[in-house]
């Protein structure tokens, strides 16, 4: 009982060292190598009873794997040779919807299973390639030695290593002897499988076998000069061949036990060693291995005896593998080959600048990576390797929650406790509870370490960032550059993003709304211009200050705009001055000449300044010859004519005659009689002695016996029997001649409108005809009036109207209005010449 107790202990004890071995790496490495007891004698075992032909068991596949393969081997067997069939099968399959691999033991024919185990390898890697197939050999096939060839899974410059493994064989048994033998040889395009077999009734092989290829993708880099490059990871095997073909006595001796008795009470015991290559685990730590057949070779001679064999109690010391065959019962073992297989990783901790495995990337590094990741101790390997944080913690120093040392976003750091705690909801990122430091997208505005739905008052927030900085006390809003928008007082004055509570000095203000006046200002208006200089050595002129006196103007202090330079312009004529006038230039302008000391003057003949045009121009008086200070006023005019002193105006020499401004020049006055004519009409300012001057348009006579005086009056007395004369004694026209005689009469009366009655008059009202307009009228000489004849009556016109005329006038008249009251009398008939 106790020897039972020992050798389950020990198969526990391999299946734990595998399992702890891969599980340390479970998110590192990219294999994992485990055992399984596929068939157990308690209740799994398998024969041909129905429904015990197969055993499937699953085998949860580890998240670190996506699309992985599977490898294995059987390193513990109990067949029955009692029947007439050896025919049992494991296989392993990768169901990768249910992130499982599931492994079957299937017995054939009336073959009986009573125990299987396994060990497995999954892995997934670019450079690895598992082939899990069988071999059918033809029934007349006789050889007892059968080739398989095969071709590389890849191309590569040096050949992939291959490890082939038995997982299975038909065999009808015949004979005393049950072999099979399994083998690889490698060619530079292809590899080829043997199978050695004991008779020709062994008609169909199981078996997988893997291909690694030594990638440079996994190699690793040399550090330094002498150092060889050695892949990160390495597969490593060796057969033992020792017990191929054995006679040794334990291997043949056969146990009996009573019956009942417990399988495992006695057993026979082979101690095996294999020497490893020079060095090849010198520098490395050992991972996963993988042990099991390649052959067997058992006697059947009694068929009770049976296929029994274990490989265990190994041992990796110095460069040898140690381990144990074992076979129990009447079984006789006559030959053996194990095939042991191990991955290895190469130790880091031997390279001082980096001593740190990283499995995920196949190489040593100096430092982990310092997001989510710490520097961790294997202390059963002795190697330093890179360990994930806490999910709460972004560095750290161990796995725990309370080692952060950093937090992942939205996380800050519990310095007494070393725990991440969660930032407030308004905050992504904080340094404690009530400090942010970034915000959360449903409070974007981030001002004094506090995160907000809305952009905080008297505040100014980056466009794209949204983060805030406080506005200036005094501001109701700012700018970038924490210029206010505007003032938070409404009696604050406000210039230039700038608010101050008295008028900014040199700025124009309105509302309390302040532009800044150039700087050469003291003080401006609202159009920009200068009020005073703000140097009052400056000149002041028109709104600016200039250090230079600005051209064409004079400059003096003004006393009530207290400006020590006020400028204004000269006069155009001017060039320089010394004041506004054109009498005080002390050069002139082009087209202007000095006349005397200080006056210019248009340099043109005929021309003067022109205020309206301010240029030179021709004299605005007709006639003028010279205007020189005064284009209104002429200071000499033109040949033949004269100048007026008091007007300045040019008139003719001759006083019978007038000067057209039009045409410019001198006309004959054609009123008979005028001895003066007006200056620039054809009008009369005199008449000659006698003469009435009537509107300065006609000289006539008086009339009415009368003559007139110097002052133009009709007051001298003609002759008692004169009517008109022009003196004394010039009788024109007596008084009998006024009706029908006016010969003597020598005034041309066409151009003067008399009054309807005067044909001939001096004047135009009723009393001023001097004769008759018609034969119808009477001359009365008592008021030089025209009226009609007796008989006659007025109508307005020259003519006098009959009264006889009048009459049949009116007759006329009557008979009409007597012929329309007839035709208003007839009936309206149809047919009628009359219609209205």
């Amino acid at each position: 009982m106790k020897t039972t107790i020992s050798m389950i202990f020990l198969t526990i004890q391999l299946i734990q060292i595998n399992y702890v071995i891969a599980d340390l790496y479970t998110f590192a490495d990219f294999y994992v190598v485990n055992t399984l007891e596929i068939v157990n004698y308690n209740n799994t075992y398998l024969n041909s009873s129905p429904n015990r032909n197969s055993n499937t068991i699953n085998v949860p596949l580890p998240s670190q794997f996506n699309n992985p393969q599977v490898f294995f081997c059987i390193h513990q067997a109990d067949i029955d040779t009692r029947p007439t069939w050896v025919a049992f099968q494991a296989s392993s399959k990768v169901d990768l919807a249910n992130k499982q691999v599931t492994f079957t033991a299937q017995q054939f024919y009336d073959s009986a299973i009573n125990n299987l185990r396994l060990t497995y390898l999954i892995i997934e890697h670019q450079s690895v390639f598992v082939t899990q197939e069988s071999y059918q050999i033809s029934s007349n096939n006789s050889q007892l030695q059968v080739s398989i060839s095969k071709s590389y899974k890849k191309s590569s410059s040096t050949p992939p290593q291959i490890y082939i493994y038995l997982t299975g064989y038909q065999s009808q048994l015949q004979g005393s002897i049950n072999k099979i033998y399994l083998n690889v040889t490698q060619q530079a395009s292809g590899f080829t499988i043997i199978i050695t077999r004991s008779d020709s009734n062994i008609q169909q092989v199981f078996y997988n076998y893997i291909e690694i290829y030594n990638d440079g993708s996994i190699q690793f880099p040399p550090f330094g000069s002498g150092q060889n490059i050695a892949p990160y990871y390495g597969l490593n095997g060796a057969q033992d061949l020792s017990n191929q073909d054995s006679t040794s006595t334990e291997l043949n001796t056969i146990i009996n036990y009573p019956n009942g008795q417990d399988r495992f009470s006695s057993y026979i015991t082979v101690p095996t060693s294999i020497s490893l290559a020079s060095g090849q685990s010198l520098n490395y730590t050992q991972v996963g291995i993988i042990i099991g057949f390649i052959g067997l070779e058992f006697d059947i001679s009694d068929r009770n005896q049976g296929i029994r064999m274990i490989v265990q109690d190994f041992t990796l010391a110095s460069n040898s593998l140690n381990f144990r065959y074992r076979t129990w019962n009447i079984a006789r073992l006559r030959g053996v080959v194990s095939q042991y297989l191990y991955i290895d990783m190469i130790q880091c901790s031997q390279y001082s600048s980096v001593p740190i495995n990283n499995s995920s990337n196949f190489k040593c590094i100096a430092s982990c990576n310092p997001t989510g990741q710490y520097q961790n101790t294997d202390s059963s390997r002795g190697i330093s390797i890179c360990s994930s944080c806490d999910q709460s913690c972004l560095t750290c120093t161990g796995a725990n929650s309370n080692q952060c040392s950093q937090c992942t976003p939205g996380k800050y750091l519990d310095t007494a406790t070393s725990t991440c705690q969660p930032c407030s909801s308004t905050c992504s990122q904080c340094n404690n509870s009530s400090t942010c430091t970034q915000c959360s997208p449903s409070f974007p505005y981030f001002y004094n370490s506090q995160c907000s739905a809305n952009q905080p008052p008297n505040t100014y927030c980056d466009n794209v960032t949204l983060v805030c900085k406080a506005c200036p006390s005094q501001c109701n809003g700012c700018t970038i550059d924490m210029k206010c928008i505007q003032c938070r007082s409404q009696t604050d004055y406000f210039l230039n993003g700038q608010c101050t509570p008295t008028i900014p000095p040199n700025s124009y203000c309105n509302q309390y709304k302040c532009i800044q006046c150039p700087v050469q200002c003291n003080q401006c208006n609202q159009n920009m211009q200068c009020i005073n200089c703000a140097d009052p050595s400056y000149y002041f002129y028109q709104g600016q200050c200039t250090q230079q006196q600005p051209p064409q103007t004079f400059c003096q202090r003004n006393d009530q705009l207290n400006i020590n330079l006020f400028c204004q312009i000269c006069h155009p004529a001017c060039k320089s001055c010394t004041g506004p006038l054109q009498s005080q230039c002390s050069q002139c302008s082009d087209g202007y000449i000095l006349d005397g000391n200080s006056t210019c003057i248009c340099s043109g003949q005929g021309q003067a300044f022109n205020p309206q045009t301010q240029a030179c121009s021709q004299c605005n008086i007709s006639g003028c010859a010279s205007c020189k200070y005064d284009i209104n006023k002429c200071d000499k005019c033109q040949q033949s004519l004269i100048l007026d002193q008091t007007t300045s105006e040019c008139y003719c020499q001759n006083q019978n005659m007038y000067f057209d401004k039009n045409q410019q020049i001198c006309q004959k006055n054609t009123i008979q009689h005028c001895i003066q004519s007006a200056r620039y009409s054809n009008l009369c300012i005199q008449c000659d002695a006698g003469y009435l001057n009537v509107s300065q348009q006609l000289c006539s006579y008086c009339g009415k016996g009368l003559y007139t005086n110097q002052n133009n009056q009709c007051v001298n007395k003609c002759q008692s029997d004169c009517f008109v004369c022009t003196s004394n004694s010039n009788c024109l026209l007596t008084k009998d001649q006024t009706e029908n005689n006016n010969n003597n009469l020598e005034i041309d009366y066409t151009s003067f409108k008399c009054h309807f009655s005067c044909s001939i008059c001096n004047g135009n009202t009723e009393i001023n005809c001097l004769k008759c307009s018609s034969q119808t009228r009477t001359y009365s000489l008592t008021n030089s009036s025209c009226a009609c004849k007796s008989g006659y009556f007025e109508t307005g016109v020259a003519d006098c109207l009959k009264y006889s005329d009048l009459d049949l006038s009116f007759l006329s008249i009557e008979n009409s209005f007597f012929i329309v009251f007839l035709i208003l009398q007839m009936p309206c008939l149809n047919g009628s010449p009359f219609k209205l």
